[in-house]
């Protein structure tokens, strides 16, 4: 958390796998089999305490891909990336 806030951060990306989405600080997401909600994420706290605006990135369920499928994905996600980081 130090290290968060001593670096002056103002967007980052979070890239993993799970569905396909993307999620915004305080985006009052619900689990779609429950009633509660979702618990603070880093984003929240990133937004909150540092001045940085992160997003969850889910690029799919394949939480180990291959060697072989890194490139390709890349591919695939190269220019909204940028776009983002450009943002």
């Amino acid at each position: 958390m130090k290290w968060l806030r001593s670096i002056p951060f103002v967007q980052s990306a979070s890239l993993h796998g799970g569905e396909l989405v993307v999620s915004y600080p305080f985006d009052f997401s619900r689990h779609p089999q429950e009633e509660r909600m979702f618990s603070p994420s880093m984003s929240d706290f990133n937004y909150l305490h540092t001045n940085c605006l992160e997003v969850t990135v889910e690029l799919g369920c394949d939480k180990f891909p291959s060697e072989s499928e890194l490139y390709p994905e890349w591919k695939r996600n190269k220019e909204a990336l940028l776009s983002f980081m450009e943002s």
